[in-house]
């Protein structure tokens, strides 16, 4: 029944053409410089990028966080100890150091200019 009606379609649109057809049936896909330079990757170009930079951020985010932290000790005899109580200077001074590298603390202090006249 489903065959019969897709012949049928055909029939109909043939017939509503002239009986020739004015568009191509073909399978062949026009070469990658003319199918990018129409635009039709924009979209796909748009998401990749936001992706990219997205899993950049969160990379980066991860390796200061593991770099740079003052809770995040690698040393052995370091880890058994509070280093809160132990040494506090150099814990502050780890946790100053690690503020001033954030990069998203330093986006979120960026200020637009106000002196627009």
């Amino acid at each position: 029944m489903a065959f019969r009606a897709a012949s049928q379609m055909k029939s109909m649109v043939k017939s509503g053409l002239g009986g020739r057809s004015t568009f191509t049936t073909s399978t062949f896909a026009p070469d990658l410089k003319a199918r990018l330079g129409k635009g039709d990757f924009a979209p796909v170009s748009i998401v990749l990028g936001m992706v990219a930079v997205a899993t950049s951020l969160g990379i980066y985010t991860a390796l200061h966080q593991l770099h740079s932290a003052p809770n995040v000790h690698l040393k052995k005899s370091r880890r058994e100890t509070i280093p809160e109580v132990v040494e506090p200077e150099k814990v502050m001074a780890e946790a100053e150091k690690f503020v001033k590298k954030s990069f998203f603390r330093k986006v979120a202090h960026l200020k637009e200019p106000t002196n627009c006249a």
